[in-house]
């Protein structure tokens, strides 16, 4: 398995409105609530859900809220790199059409 995993401390004493804005501005493909009162959690992930809506279904983030002990899996695309050299690794723009 080749991954990487980010994670991110922060208080669990934020408020709705500033879990949505963190959220938000982190842009994850995958949300899982598993911390705090199940009615909060299912408010959140209810708003979550009314926010991504208007993006295509591929484009929006997996969001989750498992009871505890549930084992969560998460479906990841693959990255594909290709390694670039000789002149075309000099460019800085673009090539034209025709080029």
């Amino acid at each position: 398995l080749n991954c990487l995993v980010d994670y991110v401390s922060f208080s669990a004493h934020v408020d709705f409105m500033q879990n949505r804005k963190f959220i938000s501005q982190v842009e994850p493909k995958h949300i899982i609530l598993v911390h705090g009162q199940k009615d909060e959690m299912g408010r959140l992930k209810s708003a979550l859900m009314l926010q991504y809506r208007q993006q295509p279904e591929n484009k929006r983030p997996t969001i989750t809220m498992p009871p505890n002990l549930q084992e969560v899996k998460l479906r990841f695309t693959r990255r594909r790199l290709a390694k670039v050299m000789g002149s075309l690794a000099d460019r800085e723009t673009e090539p034209k059409e025709g080029e």
